[in-house]
């Protein structure tokens, strides 16, 4: 469990933000009281301890898509509001490290009722005109902002996910008011656990091969909330396509695709036969390993989405290729052939669904129609982004 202390002091006059020597006193009450001040006269100081939650990965999503992170829990930038019980803010600051102890000053003093909203990994000034704690859930970060960074819009980032938490929470003993706020995640993740073929030997299509070609996400919407986890209710972009994303490629740079906009950085790309990371390959049989991308070491891709109520217009990982129903490699035989893989008709913020895809016959022409259910078989499970486990669904 990942946790950083931050320091907010309550004074009658401003004065400086100051960075302090790290000393958590998360646990360092003896006995409880209900003044405002301490010992000394002093408005008492709040210290908060966030928990971002554990990663056990390896690798960086930037520089490898088919890696895991190992940076998910970086805060470059936390944004700390306080509100008395009326909603009203007594302070909001906003700080560009992760490191020990800050004190900021507000004109009123806390108390136990007080609510404490953090935002974490928010764009610079989301929260300047704020003055109350609904006007603070009620910001929103765009697709861009939330799922690359500041130095890359073209490859998604691992290191800059954007969290909220809050808590109601306040303990007050003689020298601070105390306080612990768990963060989540806001975004989802996907991973491609493992793609591989199986042609029954039997059938029509005994010969096939099939080339993957590119993987990318449709229908991702634009933006995400600031709200909190609990009450989470997943942004929806609409009735209509308008405002989602997807990440197909094309030489022009973008498709009108079901009216969406693309985006480079929710796909692979074309996938090429060398040079790349992934590199693809040719897929056939129904035996290990020449039937599994990556073969016996399958090859696994990691994007990440926003979160998605709407199941008009559901969240869907896209397996693009060539289909060869002989496998005679001529360009007469072998055609595009999508696979539009449903992953949920809720897309949870702070979710990993993990799909395993296996291809057994023709897929779509186009990727927004969904293939037949004899197409390929999906497994999904779903965790959170730390450890626990959640149910397995498999679709058929």
């Amino acid at each position: 469990m990942k946790r950083k202390s931050f320091l907010i002091k309550s004074m009658m006059v401003p004065v400086t933000a100051t960075m302090l020597l790290f000393s958590s006193c998360i646990n360092d009450a003896e006995f409880v009281d209900n003044t405002s001040k301490g010992s000394d006269g002093a408005l008492k100081t709040l210290t908060l301890t966030i928990n971002t939650g554990t990663t056990n990965n390896s690798g960086t999503r930037t520089t490898n898509i088919t890696a895991e992170p190992t940076d998910e829990a970086t805060l470059n930038r936390i944004t700390i509001g306080v509100f008395g019980s009326d909603g009203s803010m007594k302070v909001i600051q906003e700080f560009t490290s992760e490191s020990s102890k800050y004190s900021v000053t507000s004109p009123s003093s806390f108390t136990v009722t007080d609510q404490v909203l953090v935002a974490v990994n928010a764009p610079k000034g989301t929260f300047d005109k704020v003055v109350t704690a609904d006007e603070f859930n009620q910001k929103t970060v765009n697709i861009t902002k939330a799922l690359t960074d500041s130095t890359d819009s073209v490859r998604e980032s691992s290191s800059n996910l954007p969290m909220f938490g809050s808590t109601s929470n306040l303990t007050n003993d003689t020298t601070n008011y105390i306080a612990t706020v768990d963060v989540h995640y806001l975004v989802s993740k996907i991973e491609l656990s493992s793609l591989s073929v199986n042609f029954a030997s039997s059938g029509g299509y005994s010969s096939a091969t099939f080339i993957p070609k590119e993987v990318f996400l449709t229908n991702v919407p634009a933006a995400l909330d600031f709200y909190p986890y609990d009450n989470y209710t997943y942004y929806s972009s609409g009735s209509t396509a308008a405002g989602y994303y997807d990440g197909e490629y094309t030489i022009f740079g973008k498709t009108t695709m079901s009216g969406n906009t693309y985006a480079k950085y929710l796909g692979t790309g074309i996938l090429a036969s060398t040079g790349t990371t992934p590199t693809t390959s040719t897929l056939s049989g129904t035996t290990s390993p020449d039937n599994t991308w990556g073969g016996t070491t399958a090859t696994k891709l990691y994007f990440y989405t926003m979160p998605n109520i709407n199941t008009s217009f559901p969240t869907r990982l896209v397996i693009k290729g060539d289909f060869d129903p002989d496998g005679s490699g001529t360009s007469s035989s072998a055609s595009s052939a999508f696979y539009p893989v449903t992953i949920t008709d809720s897309m949870k913020p702070g979710c990993k669904y993990s799909l395993s895809v296996v291809i057994k016959t023709m897929g779509s022409k186009s990727p927004t129609t969904v293939f037949n259910s004899k197409s390929a078989d999906v497994t999904v499970s779903v965790k959170e982004f730390s450890t626990v486990v959640v149910p397995t669904t498999t679709f058929e």
